[in-house]
């Protein structure tokens, strides 16, 4: 296989921008890492440049703190041992370097080290056989505790179980290639690391050795460690983690074809879950309440009124087991008038504590998620990189086009993974949604109100439930015309502003406890997550990747 197979070769061009990929097989990679090298954006040969003694120093006393040995980060400076000598120091020189300390200072750090260079993948071998060096009393410490150079393992996997990274990294060619990346840019983008994470995984299978949720947890552990400006939430998501899942992936691949036809299908538990947490003890008057707004004749304000007095009672029975959309506009028609959409912000802020974090928040953040989409090459979907530059280039645009093309935008990063399989007879089909998928069953743009109709009366003619979204009409998502319409079993909510419609689209969806439109989870688990502050259930990297850079440029 070419090192270009499975996009490595955007990764090899940025290592080694050089000629063509003949010239580049006779080229040492020892001469290659040590060349000067032009960045990703520059196409000029800049310098390499050398830390000063005082960033040597901070890197040091950073990494002897987390071993809980600051007392000898001087001495280690005085000696001029950095972490460059750390990685070759052998260990009769750390007898040696630390004899003044006492023993449970050098205990400790020898154990550290063996951890830290283990996790580097350069192990600190005994030097018994390979210097001359020794004193008596080393000799007779290491006859009398023969086990003490065995490298550091943790118990919860075998060592016949367990292929440290360290290994995957500098067997493989890829893993190499991937050092190399690391260490000239010193971070990985998106593409990178799931190039790592499909790595992994194909090593494991590759050696027949079963990668177990506890190894999984562990390689996270020692990326973290080679590579440190990853975070943990790039490769976990919940329990299992990314790698986990794509070693699983890989497995179930090559059993799909035959154990549907041999291993009895399994009984799927229906568990009752609902995004209500909140206990509520329903009022004594609620019924009163209810024929107080079907009969009398009242004004806006003492409507509100009379509503929140009965809001506890009307919760509940939209948290019951047995609650349909349905049932619920039966006994609360109200929520189908046109101003209907108040009383959803009512329920809505009462259920969960009054949210409102897209409505307060937005103006601070729109333009820093713009600068995100716009940069290391974060959407390569071409229509939206065209958006992008139009929403760029184009000063004094109208509010509300900016918003809605910037949500649009969205999808283009946040791209669509999930496949779905049908059935029909005894052939099977899967689908992936693309991104127009996830735009469209976010917001859906048409060039009249009877391209609109139409969209609708295709939507209920699939025989599957229709998720509130919203509509628009106009030549594009720039350019739209009229109201912004949020669009829910029927009843339609018409807005001016555009952000106003997405708060109220997600407080529906929230509120009657509704799943996210499956072409575009991710979107709204990043507006769920970021800017509502709740805990999402379906969680990707991507998600905290834009939160982390958001709260960091913000």
């Amino acid at each position: 296989m070419s090192l270009y197979d499975a996009g490595f070769g955007s990764v090899f061009r940025d290592i080694y921008p050089f000629g063509d990929s003949d010239n580049m097989t006779d080229t040492p990679l020892e001469d290659i890492s040590s060349a000067s090298i032009a960045g990703p954006s520059s196409t000029a040969t800049t310098n390499v440049i050398v830390p000063s003694a005082n960033e040597d120093e901070i890197e040091l006393r950073s990494l002897i703190s987390t071993w809980q040995v600051d007392n000898i980060a001087d001495h280690l400076i005085n000696q001029n041992v950095f972490i460059p000598i750390l990685k070759i120091i052998k260990r009769h020189q750390i007898e040696r370097l630390l004899r003044i300390f006492d023993m449970g200072t050098q205990i400790k750090f020898e154990h550290y080290l063996e951890e830290w260079r283990e996790l580097l993948g350069i192990p600190l071998h005994s030097d018994k056989a390979s210097t001359g060096y020794s004193t008596p009393s080393t000799s007779y410490s290491r006859e009398a505790t023969p086990t003490r150079c065995i490298p550091y393992r943790r118990p919860s996997t075998a060592p016949d179980d367990y292929i440290p990274l360290a290994n995957v990294l500098n067997e493989t060619p890829k893993g190499i290639m991937l050092t190399e990346y690391y260490n000239k840019f010193t971070r990985f983008s998106e593409e990178q690391r799931t190039l790592l994470i499909g790595l992994i995984a194909t090593f494991y299978e590759e050696k027949s050795v079963p990668l177990t949720l506890a190894s999984s947890h562990r390689i996270e552990q020692e990326i973290l460690a080679r590579f440190s400006n990853e975070k943990l939430e790039f490769y976990r998501i919940g329990k299992r983690g990314k790698i986990y899942n794509k070693y699983c992936n890989m497995k179930s691949s090559f059993k799909s074809a035959v154990s549907s036809h041999i291993l009895p299908p399994k009984k799927k538990s229906l568990k009752n879950k609902t995004r209500h947490e909140n206990e509520f003890e329903s009022e004594e008057n609620a019924e009163s309440c209810i024929r107080c707004l079907k009969y009398d004749n009242l004004s806006s304000e003492e409507f509100d009124s009379v509503w929140k007095a009965c809001s506890q009672f009307r919760i509940n029975q939209i948290k019951e087991e047995t609650s349909t959309i349905t049932s619920i506009m039966e006994v609360w028609p109200y929520y189908k008038i046109p101003s209907g959409y108040r009383l959803i912000d009512i329920d809505f802020g009462l259920s969960f504590n009054n949210r409102n974090g897209l409505i307060l928040h937005w103006e601070n953040y729109w333009s820093s998620i713009l600068n995100f989409l716009n940069s290391d090459n974060n959407v390569k979907d071409k229509k939206a990189k065209a958006l992008l530059e139009t929403i760029s280039s184009t000063p004094n645009l109208p509010e509300n086009g900016r918003n809605a093309a910037i949500f649009w935008a969205l999808h283009g990063y946040f791209v669509p993974t999930k496949v779905v399989v049908s059935k029909t007879g005894t052939k099977r089909s899967s689908l992936r949604y693309t991104i127009r998928d996830s735009q469209e069953a976010f917001v859906f743009i048409g060039r009249s109100l009877q391209e609109v109709e139409d969209h609708i009366l295709h939507l209920k003619s699939q025989n599957v439930a229709v998720q509130p979204f919203i509509y628009c009409v106009g030549d594009d998502i720039i350019n739209l015309s009229g109201d912004v319409t949020v669009y829910f079993d029927g009843i339609r909510y018409n807005f001016k502003n555009f952000v106003r419609a997405v708060d109220i689209c997600f407080k529906i969806i929230y509120l009657f406890d509704l799943e996210f439109p499956t072409q575009c989870i991710s979107f709204y688990s990043f507006l769920e997550s970021f800017f509502y502050e709740f805990k999402p259930k379906n969680n990707t990297s991507k998600v905290h990747i834009l939160s982390d850079y958001l709260r960091n440029h913000c």
